[in-house]
């Protein structure tokens, strides 16, 4: 069994990276999206946005968690600067 990164930023950081690589398997993709939406309370704005980043990197969309991620979105809109809401939008839009 493999261990899952701890915080919310490392989880987030490790889905982006394996997004940008060719080989990433579904099932450990689909892993670090669950473990993820368990940390967005700890998450930041960044790191919702490279949640979203990711999926659309990979082209492959959990609606759970695409729903969870928008949820996250709207309860740290507040945290939001100018960046955050445009990368967001952009890559929301992607999707």
């Amino acid at each position: 069994r493999q261990r899952l990164p701890r915080t919310a930023k490392n989880v987030c950081n490790t889905l982006l990276a394996l997004a940008e690589t060719s080989g990433v398997l579904p099932e450990v993709f689909e892993s670090l999206c669950w473990a993820a939406v368990a940390k967005m309370q700890d998450s930041n704005a960044r790191n919702v946005a490279n949640m979203f980043r990711a999926m659309v990197e990979i082209s492959w969309v959990l609606p759970e968690v695409f729903d969870s991620l928008c949820r996250a979105v709207a309860a740290k809109v507040q945290d939001f600067d100018a960046q955050n809401f445009a990368s967001t939008a952009r890559i929301i839009q992607a999707l």
